[in-house]
């Protein structure tokens, strides 16, 4: 036991003796009128409290701002100040039974908790010890913080996949990496062979859904796992037909291209020419045209299917109804002269895909796809976008950006950004600041419609709990009714959210965020605008990629 005296001149003075009591673990302070040695204060009754090896106890510090308080008005007083806590812990199972949570308080002074504390909970609440997690309860023992803790979890089902769709043969061909002869030659003829398929040939086969993987609760019961979805085929496969011996196998009825869509492919009658111009006029056909050659200039080609020119285009016009593959490059006027830093002219070279294009280079030309754009070798001063991804340099192409504007809705990928004469070259990926904003606040509200949606199915299942409808009052009946009406609206108002954020193609997670990136390098005067967000590159840079971070640009390099 120690005492330490505290006072003043002018009133009758104050002592304090603290008393650690380790049979019942608590700390008295008592104050009472005597000689003083030194102020009673905080800092006397911390260093009281270590000197009794009580500092880490659970301490009462109202109680310890009253003794302060009552020693300054010198009033005697006997108080607990401090108590010796083991470690406690209380167990909490999920409602679906899929986890037990421990809300762990860590020992003030006295024992820790330790796994059989643990193991004697789990086992008391019927928990299965091979559903313990081996990592929570290690984070139990050594907490040193009040939190919850899951210490057990459930296995969640897994559901089987669904039908899957499998093409027998290929739609586009092999890529022939093009070769340059003993003089630096490039024959840009020479790409990609398109197969074309005859009349009873096997395309594409449907495989049956699996039965998926069952799960298991934390009391080790089992959860059914549900079946695949058996997915029909496509309504309309023009050219197709089914095998007589194998409904879920398609043959070509008709010799022609195959095109591959969603759950079906259909057989077009492919339109092979040598080259396009004065001698074929426009061409405008129901199905795919394959150009073996070049396409002139002041040309158009308008096809429902694929279009696979293996030459070059030159200032022509080529709309698709699915892809668009160029073999060579798609050069547009190279009168137009365009000074730094100008808008883009109108280009008369334009390519327009339902799906997607690649082609080898392209210089002061138009490039629009609803799905990706691929450039092998160069995009110069043009105007290239694309509903999901644009992508340079692929197949050991040299990637390079330089001028012009691009626009994608997910990302922008090169080689090398810019140029070291620091061509203005502008891109833009995701979505416009308005509608980035608006996304943000219709996944808020869908957020909204579905808590609600939940409290109503929890206050329904209650009413069900009372029993039949014979058992219900009027007044519950009529209750039952209202939800399930406000229900149905509620989903109503959900189907509507989700179509009007479908309709500005956000990105379904953070891991589809918009980026641009390069490979290799970035040169200064790359304007890059990211779902609204604007950032201009003042330095030259290595390979790096640019996000958004809330409403700045970051560079990852």
């Amino acid at each position: 036991m120690a005492e330490f005296k505290a006072g003043n001149k002018d009133k009758a003075p104050v002592g304090l003796t603290l008393d650690a009591d380790e049979v019942t673990g608590r700390v008295t302070a008592t104050l009472s009128v005597d000689t003083p040695d030194k102020p009673i204060t905080q800092a006397l009754v911390q260093e009281q409290l270590e000197s009794h090896h009580a500092s880490n106890w659970k301490i009462n510090q109202s109680a310890i701002d009253d003794l302060i308080n009552k020693a300054k008005k010198k009033i005697e007083t006997r108080i607990v100040i401090a108590e010796r806590k083991n470690a406690s812990a209380r167990l909490t199972l999920s409602d679906d039974h899929m986890t037990a949570t421990l809300l762990v308080t860590p020992a003030s002074g006295g024992e820790p908790l330790n796994s059989d504390d643990i193991l004697q909970q789990l086992t008391k609440n019927r928990v299965d010890l091979k559903r313990m997690d081996k990592k929570g309860i290690n984070e139990a023992i050594h907490c040193t913080e009040e939190k919850p803790i899951v210490i057990a979890r459930g296995k969640p089902p897994v559901m089987g996949q669904d039908s899957q769709f499998v093409p027998l043969v290929h739609d586009d061909g092999e890529n022939t990496e093009l070769q340059e002869d003993e003089q630096g030659r490039v024959d840009f003829y020479a790409g990609k062979t398109y197969s074309t398929v005859e009349a009873g040939t096997p395309i594409l086969q449907r495989l049956p859904p699996e039965p998926g993987q069952v799960g298991m609760d934390i009391f080790g019961q089992i959860i059914a796992s549900k079946p695949g979805n058996e997915i029909p085929f496509a309504k309309k496969m023009d050219g197709t037909e089914f095998a007589s011996n194998d409904p879920n196998l398609v043959i070509a009825k008709i010799s022609g291209h195959p095109v591959f869509f969603d759950h079906g492919v259909r057989v077009d009658n492919s339109l092979s020419l040598d080259s396009v111009g004065l001698n074929t006029g426009h061409v405008n056909f129901d199905g795919s045209v394959e150009v073996k050659g070049d396409v002139m200039a002041d040309m158009r080609i308008e096809a429902t299917g694929d279009v696979f020119i293996k030459g070059t285009v030159e200032r022509a016009k080529i709309i698709a109804g699915q892809n668009i593959v160029i073999g060579g490059g798609v050069v547009g006027d190279t009168s137009v002269h365009i000074e730094e830093g100008d808008e883009l002219p109108l280009l008369e070279c334009r390519l327009e895909a339902t799906g997607n294009i690649s082609v080898r280079y392209c210089n002061l030309s138009g490039l629009k796809a609803e799905g990706n754009i691929e450039v092998r070798e160069y995009a110069f001063h043009s105007s290239l976008s694309a509903g999901n991804a644009i992508a340079l340099g692929q197949n050991g192409g040299k990637g390079n950006l330089v001028g012009g504007d691009t626009v994608a809705g997910k990302s922008v990928t090169a080689k090398m950004l810019g140029n070291r004469a620091y061509n203005t070259t502008r891109l833009r990926v995701g979505l416009l600041q308005e509608d980035w904003i608006l996304v943000q606040k219709l996944r808020f509200l869908r957020e909204q419609r579905l808590e609600q949606a939940r409290n109503l199915r929890q206050s329904l299942s209650r009413l069900k709990e009372k029993g039949t409808t014979q058992k219900l009052g009027q007044l519950d009946i009529n209750k039952a009714k209202k939800i399930h009406d406000t229900l149905l609206k509620l989903q109503q108002a959900v189907r509507e959210i989700d179509s009007r954020m479908n309709q500005l193609t956000m990105p379904p997670s953070e891991k589809d965020e918009p980026f641009v990136s390069a490979t290799a390098a970035c040169f200064p005067n790359c304007e890059i605008t990211i779902n609204g967000i604007r950032y201009v590159i003042k330095q030259e840079h290595r390979a790096i990629t640019f996000v958004k971070r809330g409403n700045v640009i970051t560079a990852k390099s």
